[in-house]
């Protein structure tokens, strides 16, 4: 198949979840023999980025300033389409994607989030290509979840209005589209309970394995593992909540432990905690070798939906994890099978501090959650259900009846 998929940003480097879950399908269609176009922004041309992802695709880039702005914002409130949505639509861009629609047949067209598909529903008007949305993550349930969470008052009024508008954006959008490709079973039941009609299948985040064999050697003592990306909203609520809830109640239990802080784009007021027990450590190039040092990975997110990639890679590092329910949400886990589940700030220290001291429960962990992706969420079976999804906007294939995998 000749497949278009739009995105907001260019998916490398590898540092988040989206980009991760953008670059990783289209490496595994093109390895499946698929022709994958890529159209997409970058806020800063890098040669080396785009020649990364040219190996498994060919690609349209427009460089364009889409950062976030008080003024914008204000600006946006009296708009029907979103700010967050509205600050990725570039003319140029728009005018490279019809262009080479005019000029190469498509057989589908994917956009990569809600910030993609005024692109892909214009490229169905002028080419009549099914469209297929991928909901990377539930864009307003993260905003409303986030109401409450600030200290100013006037960021959780935003935050409240702004959801609001994304959820109706979210399903008026997701109607126009042929199929919408959800992350998880839970967040089709969540967009389904908005409205019945919506057209929904199943497909995973996944993992590249081979990319995550660290060896076996032994962790360092009572070390303790955050990671994720700061820039992103629930990440930052997920490390506050940790460190002024959990890490009290941890230090009573394990009073030498040592909590490493590691992730992209780390704000000021991170950056300036002084805690004999806790490192900021940023950005790091590979994340292998300090989840390779961890004792224990913790994910104590509070908001956000969809699947968490992070979760996916610390299973194929055969890490033992301790996990609230939100950030567990989608993968099917069950509390002390694959990992322990806790939602309470003492219960979450003491889940860490029972990881510590056991070694069995930490082996015992970690295999089993490598065992459990690896059955089900590599990035080569992804593909798989892609190929499936596409077959059934074309008609070639029946939809997969409720129940059933990809449903």
């Amino acid at each position: 198949m000749n497949i278009l998929v739009i995105c907001s940003l260019l998916p490398y480097p590898l540092i988040d979840g989206a980009s991760k879950s953008v670059f990783y399908p289209i490496k595994a269609l093109a390895e499946r023999g698929h022709r994958v176009h890529l159209a997409c922004l970058t806020r800063t041309m890098d040669p080396d980025a785009i020649r990364q992802v040219e190996r498994y695709c060919t690609v349209d880039i427009i460089e364009f300033n889409s950062r976030p702005s008080i003024l914008g914002a204000i600006r946006s409130v009296a708009s029907r389409t979103p700010y967050d949505i509205a600050r990725f639509q570039s003319p140029a861009l728009l005018q490279r994607i019809l262009a080479r629609v005019a000029g190469q047949h498509f057989d589908v067209v994917q956009a990569e989030g809600i910030h993609a598909i005024p692109y892909a529903l214009a490229v169905r008007e002028h080419a009549r290509i099914p469209v297929l949305l991928r909901v990377n993550t539930i864009q307003h349930v993260n905003l409303l979840r986030s109401v409450g969470t600030y200290r100013n008052p006037l960021i959780n009024m935003y935050l409240r209005y702004e959801g609001r508008k994304v959820r109706a954006y979210e399903i008026s959008e997701g109607k126009k589209a042929d199929l919408n490709l959800v992350i998880s079973d839970h967040d089709g039941i969540v967009l389904r309970r908005l409205d019945p009609s919506l057209r929904c299948m199943t497909i995973p985040a996944g993992v590249e394995l081979s990319e995550f064999d660290i060896g076996t050697g032994p962790p360092e003592p009572a070390t303790v593992l955050w990671m994720g990306a700061l820039k992103w909203p629930p990440n930052r609520d997920s490390f506050w909540w940790f460190y002024n809830k959990i890490v009290p109640h941890l230090l009573q239990l394990v009073p030498d432990v040592s909590i490493r802080v590691v992730g992209s784009n780390p704000p000021e007021d991170i950056l300036k905690i002084r805690h004999p027990n806790v490192q900021i450590v940023g950005f790091v190039p590979d994340i292998r070798e300090s989840v390779r040092q961890a004792t224990v990975c913790v994910v104590p997110l509070q908001v956000g939906s969809g699947i968490r990639i992070k979760l996916l890679e610390l299973f194929a590092m055969r890490k033992a994890i301790v996990c609230t329910s939100v950030g567990a949400e989608g993968l099917f886990l069950e509390n002390d099978k694959q990992l322990l589940i806790a939602d309470e700030p003492q219960e979450f220290a003491a889940a860490v501090a029972r990881i510590i001291r056991d070694p069995g429960l930490r082996t015992r962990l970690g295999d089993a959650g490598w065992r459990h992706i690896e059955k089900t969420y590599t990035w080569m079976r992804m593909g798989e259900l892609y190929e499936q999804a596409y077959r059934q906007v074309l008609g070639q294939e029946e939809a997969t009846p409720p129940g059933q995998p990809g449903q």
